[in-house]
């Protein structure tokens, strides 16, 4: 056997020999294979190097003659893709798929032509930094885009090369939904109101069935606004028999929506709720009352408006301010047959009328029962303001009563029902050389009467006083004014002072007024006021006065109660505060009331009979009062005690009270000069409301 093996060894010896070749000696047209693992070099990215772009060309140098045909990448050792091309040899990793900022272990396998694998021999890392989500990207302009009626919306994105999928994001606050698409656009359904982020990833699947799923992008928002609410339009009210009719409307809006109308009644937050698809909407049979609603569109894919701020609607109630930039000055407030009011005022508004002078012009305005201005009629005349009393005729006609300044007589003048000058005239007797006046105007016995005043040198050198007054009547057509009739004496009186003239229940002249013992020479004794009520003859049918008794300086109003009871008011002696007296039809005196100092003052202006003997008027509340400094409406009962007393808080400490009424619908309609703009100016304010009486 051995001498065989020493046999063989020689005979290949020699055929080595023969040959030319040596046994140290290779082939070079074969692959050198003897160390495979430094064959392969990776140029780019460089080891342990942090990349930030979502594609990153993968670089190696690898000899020729290593005979390499094909190059795979691995990435955390998965096959990612693999070049055929030859050198250079190049690599497009999708380094997207794994931007998580973590180190990942990088491989390049080559493959020869006998099929020998060939591998870098460096352990390879590389992080991918998060930025490298950055080249997936949403249309421009998409981001922070703001859309309104819509609950759809397409979506479009940039591509990720050879993506095989996406996924598309939607999230708000409470809720996220993933959309899975083929391309690069998506469709969003079902969107609501509210804020939504949007991101997208890139899914690759390899060809071994290996799935990739690349981060989310940043996000990005939009907003679904709440659909747009319509302009609303000022509320109609309408009168009917016994209740009110409300129309509301607002802007039309040519897409499809449902309108929710919520309405709150008088001193309450809970709203009847409304809902039509029209734009406007009428409520039927409203009580009286200040009422507040709101609008709510909701759009067709159901969503919901923002809800308008609550707004007023007057139903047979108001609050109306008058005039412009100068100082205006209510005076009288009587109701007209129609439902609406006619004020009585002085202005000095050039807005009103730009003849103005330092004394203002009279102003005669009439407003609807909503407190809309209908017509208005400004007096022009040199001088102060002229008229002092205002009536209306049954044909809705209107005499005003007054004094003409620069002539020194008394005028009056018609206005038609639409408040345009019929005539005006100016008066005087023959035998009255020094002024003369109209005081006040009542309609009664079937007459238009007016009560004057004759002035005459006074008691101090060269001052005049007034020292007569009489009663006239004038004719509505003409203008033509009765001579002068003397004021039927109360025995032992001696008239000083007429302050008004008025119609009792039975149509009968009440004139009331302030007087004196007639042997009051010495001025020892204390006037007070005087009441008389006369019938169609001028006769006397009841008479009253408290003259002599400390009690009353003057005379502001006088009325006849609901029981046919009569009450005269004015002011205590050198005090504010009122003085009001409670006179029997037959004209014996039943009690009296005298207003306590510091509580409640009167200023001489109206008051409202009630419904059961009671009255109502207008008092400013003093320093000891709880709501010192208000303007208040209280009632007294039919024996003459307060019954209730409410402070109207949303009214300017500061105003004049000029007039109360109280109305059939047993609302109150105010007439006050409001204090506005920080005291620079005053304005007319009248106001129709419901007050609730404590009981």
């Amino acid at each position: 056997m051995i001498i065989t093996a020493i046999r063989i060894s020689v005979i290949t010896a020699l055929f080595l020999v023969i040959s030319g070749c040596s046994s140290g000696d290779k082939d070079n047209d074969k692959p050198d294979t003897d160390q495979p693992a430094a064959q392969i070099i990776i140029t780019y990215p460089a080891n342990n190097s942090v990349v930030a772009e979502s594609v990153v060309t993968v670089r190696a140098d690898i000899p020729v003659s290593a005979g390499v045909q094909n190059v795979k990448l691995i990435i955390d050792g998965i096959e990612i893709v693999e070049d055929r091309d030859g050198a250079p040899w190049e690599i497009e990793w999708p380094a997207y798929y794994w931007a998580d900022g973590a180190p990942h272990t990088l491989l390049l396998k080559g493959t020869t032509e006998s099929g020998t694998e060939i591998r870098n021999e460096q352990q390879f890392q590389v992080t991918v930094s998060t930025a490298a989500k950055n080249g997936l990207k949403f249309e421009d302009g998409l981001d922070g885009q703001i859309f309104q009626d819509i609950s759809s919306l397409l979506v479009d994105f940039e591509d990720f090369p050879d993506a095989t999928g996406y996924e598309l994001v939607y999230s708000s606050n409470d809720t996220s939904e993933t959309i899975p698409l083929d391309g690069s656009e998506g469709r969003i359904e079902g969107l609501q109101v509210g804020q939504y982020y949007l991101q997208y990833r890139a899914l690759k699947e390899l060809q071994g069935g290996t799935p990739l799923k690349g981060p989310l992008t940043d996000p990005i928002q939009i907003e679904i606004l709440p659909p747009a609410l319509p302009a609303t339009n000022e509320p109609e009210v309408t009168s009917s028999e016994s209740a009110y009719n409300i129309f509301l409307s607002w802007e039309s809006i040519d897409v499809e929506s449902t309108y929710t109308i919520f309405l709150y009644e008088p001193n309450s937050e809970l709203p009847i709720e409304y809902s039509t698809e029209k734009s406007s909407l009428t409520i039927s049979g409203v009580d009286q009352g200040q009422y507040e609603w709101q609008l709510m569109r909701t759009n067709a894919f159901g969503h919901e408006s923002e809800t308008s701020a609550r707004a007023p609607i007057d139903a047979g109630v108001f609050k109306q301010y008058y005039g412009g930039s100068g100082d205006d000055v209510a005076k009288q407030v009587i109701p007209s047959q129609d439902g609406g009011y006619i004020v009585l005022a002085n202005t000095k508004s050039s807005e009103i009328s730009q003849t103005n002078d330092t004394h203002g012009e009279d102003w005669v305005f009439k407003v609807d029962e909503q407190g809309a201005i209908l017509w208005q009629f400004v007096s022009a005349a040199p001088g102060r303001d002229r008229l002092q009393d205002i009536i209306e005729l049954p044909n809705g006609e209107i005499i005003a009563v007054g004094n003409d300044w620069e002539s020194q007589q008394a005028m009056a003048l018609k206005l038609t029902s639409s408040g345009e000058l019929a005539w005006e005239i100016v008066y005087r007797p023959e035998d009255i050389t020094q002024r003369y006046d109209f005081r006040d105007t009542a309609i009664a016995n079937g007459e238009i009467y007016i009560s004057s005043a004759e002035w005459g040198d006074g008691s101090c050198s060269g001052c005049t006083q007034v020292i007569n007054y009489y009663l006239h009547t004038i004719d509505s057509v003409s203008g033509l004014v009765s001579e002068p009739t003397a004021i039927p004496n109360i025995s032992g009186l001696k008239i000083n002072h007429v302050a008004e003239l008025a119609a009792n229940r039975n149509g009968n002249l009440m004139i009331s007024g302030y007087a004196y013992p007639e042997n009051n020479d010495s001025g020892q004794f204390w006037g007070g006021a005087f009441l008389q009520v006369l019938d169609t003859e001028l006769n006397q049918t009841a008479v009253w006065d408290n003259v002599g008794i400390e009690f009353q300086a003057n005379v502001g109003d006088v009325i006849q109660l609901s029981n046919d009871n009569y009450l005269v008011i004015g002011q205590r002696p050198e005090a504010y505060e009122p003085a009001i007296s409670l006179i029997a039809g037959s004209g014996s005196f039943i009690r009296s009331y005298a207003g306590e100092n510091g509580y409640e003052g009167y200023s001489n202006d109206s008051i409202a009979p009630g419904d059961s003997g009671d009255f109502y008027g207008l008092f400013e509340l003093q320093y000891r009062s709880s709501y010192s400094g208000y303007i208040a409406v209280m009632k007294f009962n039919a024996a003459l005690e307060i019954e209730a007393q409410v402070p109207l808080t949303d009214i300017s400490g500061n105003s004049g009270t000029a007039g109360i009424l109280y109305n059939a619908d047993k609302s109150f309609t105010l007439l006050l000069t409001e204090t506005r703009n920080y005291q620079s100016r005053n304005d007319v304010l009248l106001t129709k409301r419901v007050i609730e009486m404590p009981q």
